[in-house]
């Protein structure tokens, strides 16, 4: 009786799965959903997290969510998200583990960008911090060095060395300004809070504002690694294809599209025919 059972529940489900309708993805339940984390509201494609499943978005542009602050993880390293343009396609972040000051109590890491995904805007310098001088080292003025309880003393120079100068480690933090901000630690901690802007570099596809303008809203698609238009009723992947006023996708055919596709969709709205 429990194996009949479980085979007829088995087949059930296969026939749910197999029968279900294409209009599980529709875009009321999906990618129509935008991130609002704090002042971080209204955030859509390329960037996915909270409200918006990991499809609707670039797999690196994940931004999290905690106590009203918005953060996402580049090559390993936290930031804290400042300001997001979709427009002008600009994020501003600031480190997250410099946010309090110049000694963080996590292991020193550098800033480094994925170069085919970001590319940092103009009017930034590198500001090189420099950690566990030996003190008979320190030949830099007073105003420019700065005591650690973790990672020893230190000093901080304008662009990016090369060398550690005897010191034990480096990170280079990118700030706006120029020699101006070397007027004390004070001051360099407050540029690094600024944060930096970097544009993103991303493939819309599918995805400009035609798909947009037409009722459409964007996904990714992880195989063509570029965005997608998501329709009612199906997907469109050119940028001159966009989706109907009744729903529709224009001389699209979605199911093939769905079945090439690198794009994942979870089971948010279902209509089954058994």
């Amino acid at each position: 009786m429990k194996n009949n059972f479980l085979t007829f529940f088995s087949s059930s489900l296969f026939l749910i799965i197999l029968n279900i309708s294409p209009s599980f993805c529709t875009y009321k339940d999906y990618c129509s959903a935008v991130f609002n984390c704090g002042e971080i509201v209204d955030v859509g494609f390329p960037f996915w997290g909270k409200d918006r499943p990991p499809s609707c978005g670039v797999p690196d542009l994940k931004l999290t969510c905690d106590n009203n602050v918005v953060r996402i993880d580049i090559m390993q390293v936290k930031y804290r998200v400042l300001q997001v343009d979709e427009r002008t396609k600009t994020l501003r972040i600031a480190r997250d583990d410099y946010f309090e000051g110049i000694c963080p109590e996590d292991h020193l890491k550098n800033t480094t960008l994925d170069p085919n995904l970001f590319e940092i805007s103009n009017g930034y310098v590198n500001l090189t911090l420099l950690y566990g001088c030996h003190s008979s080292l320190l030949v830099v003025p007073s105003h420019l060095r700065f005591g650690c309880p973790i990672h020893g003393d230190g000093f901080v120079k304008l662009g990016e060395e090369m060398g550690l100068w005897g010191c034990k480690a480096s990170v280079v933090v990118p700030v706006r300004g120029d020699e101006g901000i070397l007027v004390g630690v004070l001051k360099m901690e407050e540029a690094i809070r600024e944060g930096f802007e970097l544009k993103w570099k991303v493939d819309d596809g599918g995805c400009g504002s035609d798909c947009t303008d037409s009722g459409g809203f964007c996904g990714y698609d992880l195989k063509l690694r570029r965005g997608v238009c998501l329709c009612e009723s199906g997907f469109s992947s050119s940028p001159v294809e966009v989706c109907r006023r009744d729903g529709g996708v224009a001389t699209h055919d979605s199911s093939a599209f769905a079945a090439n596709s690198g794009l994942v969709l979870p089971l948010l709205s279902s209509t089954a025919r058994l």
